[in-house]
């Protein structure tokens, strides 16, 4: 029990960096290369980060991880440097002469004004043939065409064809982008071989993608150029190396893994600690470190019974077009959906709605009672590869006045006018007002988008602890959801900002 409970501590320590604050970067889970050879890392980033410092950190854990490069100084240290396309959003970091002291885990990383963004990867570095790799990371085609990539691995697991913050294609084919992919595994001069094979290509299929197989990913970027009269097909042709029998280690994945042998809500109380040992190995060996960035939401929220809660859940471009589910249950292998964007929208005491120009979607809970707290996912259907929802919500419900409430999570302002969000709270933790998806405030001040904030600690008339947030010289753009945390709690609220009549100054709550 003793080394089970240790191993939750250690596994826990590594993955507390990867919560919601931290969704807005991605990359591939696990590369293994040849000692002496190269590798690209593509990082990719959320829209509302162009502007800002890139770097990559080396460490096992984030609180300790040293920077090596940076997109402002130097772009270049050592065998390692950085370069940052802000049309497409990726961040690629090169790192020649690799050795196995090289070995370990690495964060792609986004300087904040608040906590910076980041996600991790593991790169190992072999005296032998890697357990999954390319003849080259660049590969090029043109419009009209195809390409085809030959990923030589000796590992076993599911074998994809991903498109970086996109879809993935399993089996023998599928479509990305509407691009046709296919499939096909075979022997190369005794080397297990994946064929990808991307045809009719389009000049948007200029980007990243990787192979992947069981736990390891190797990223190949494809770049489309305007056919000319003699140009048909580009193919990667293949090596003669041969592969060993080398089996990858499993890495972390980004999901928050509790450490002791209690949980939140009833549910936890079914399992002991030696279920979470095995939950976590099972998490370990999946390869979710992508997806899971590109859905989020807040991770626990306290409402009174007989109350109402909306939860936003916000997702990336690429899934204005999926289909969007609610999710209940701790075990994601055994969460059932109770409400979808496309049918039913509605059912029993929760419902859905999908806004995709903010790329939020939100769902409705009415007339919640204490059988009601349980552990919730917003989710994303993927076709031809695992749903997007990783991320974990703890919804809790209390006879009595919950620990984090606002008095409305709907809050409507005028553009250059300010607007007043009141916060009562009774839990302890770290005070901070958040954007959805960006930068949080805490101390007395700051900035989010432009707009002014400041907090503000008191105590009202009835004696209830409040933290007063107040955003002044509204934008239009400020229409979002913001939420306050005070804690572990979180509490979302939507302000919607109007355009100032004459009669318009200040709305406040």
């Amino acid at each position: 029990m003793a080394l089970h409970l240790s191993l939750l501590l250690l596994l826990f320590s590594r993955l507390s960096g990867t919560q919601a604050g931290e969704y807005g970067v991605s990359t591939v889970s696990k590369v293994s290369v040849k000692t002496g050879n190269f590798i690209t890392i593509p990082c990719r980033y959320n829209l509302r980060y162009i502007e800002y410092v890139k770097y990559w950190c080396q460490g096992d854990y984030w609180n300790s991880c040293s920077a090596l490069v940076r997109t402002d100084q130097p772009k270049i240290s050592g065998t390692v440097s950085i370069s940052d396309d802000v049309t497409r959003r990726i961040f690629s970091v090169t790192m020649t002469d690799l050795q196995p002291e090289d070995s370990g885990y690495y964060w792609c990383a986004v300087e904040t004004t608040g906590r910076d963004q980041h996600t991790y990867l593991h790169l190992s570095v072999t005296t032998g043939t890697p357990g999954l790799y390319v003849d080259q990371q660049e590969v090029t085609g043109v419009e009209g065409g195809s390409v085809t990539v030959r990923c030589y691995y000796s590992n076993s697991g599911d074998m994809k064809w991903c498109r970086m913050g996109g879809d993935c294609v399993s089996l023998y084919s599928g479509i990305l982008h509407d691009t046709s992919v296919t499939l096909k595994r075979t022997s190369v001069a005794n080397n297990s071989v994946l064929t990808v094979t991307m045809s009719g290509l389009k000049m948007e299929n200029t980007e990243w993608c990787w192979c992947e197989v069981g736990q390891l990913g190797m990223p190949v970027h494809i770049t489309v150029s305007q056919q000319t009269k003699s140009q048909r097909t580009t193919k990667m042709t293949s090596t003669t190396q041969a592969p060993t029998n080398q089996q990858p280690s499993a890495s972390p994945t980004a999901e928050h893994v509790q450490t002791d042998n209690t949980s939140q809500g009833a549910e936890g109380n079914k399992e002991d600690v030696h279920q979470r040992v095995s939950a976590v190995q099972i998490l370990l060996n999946s390869n979710l470190n992508v997806f899971c960035v590109d859905v989020f939401t807040v991770r626990r929220v306290s409402v009174q019974a007989g109350g109402s809660i909306t939860i936003p859940c916000h997702y990336d471009q690429y899934y204005k077009n999926h289909v969007k589910y609610w999710c209940k249950g701790y075990d994601w292998s055994r969460c059932s959906s109770l409400v979808r964007s496309d049918h039913p929208k509605s059912s029993g005491n929760a419902s859905i709605s999908d806004d995709i120009n903010q790329r939020v979607f939100t769902v409705t809970m009415t007339d919640l009672e204490p059988e009601d707290s349980k552990t919730y996912r917003c989710v994303v259907e993927i076709n031809g590869g695992p749903d997007i929802g990783i991320q974990r919500f703890y919804l809790s419900v209390t006879p009595g006045t919950p620990e984090l409430y606002v008095d409305q999570q709907e809050v409507t302002a005028v553009e250059g006018g300010s607007v007043t969000v009141r916060c009562y709270y009774s839990n302890s933790g770290d005070i901070k007002w958040c954007r959805m998806g960006g930068d949080c405030v805490s101390g007395y001040s700051g900035t989010l988008h432009g707009t002014s904030v400041t907090l503000k600690r008191t105590s009202d008339a009835n004696n209830r602890t409040v933290l007063t947030v107040t955003m002044s010289g509204l934008k239009m753009e400020n229409t979002d959801w913001y939420w306050c945390e005070v804690g572990e709690l979180e509490m979302p609220v939507h302000i919607t900002v109007s355009h100032q009549t004459a009669t318009q100054n200040i709305t406040a709550i």
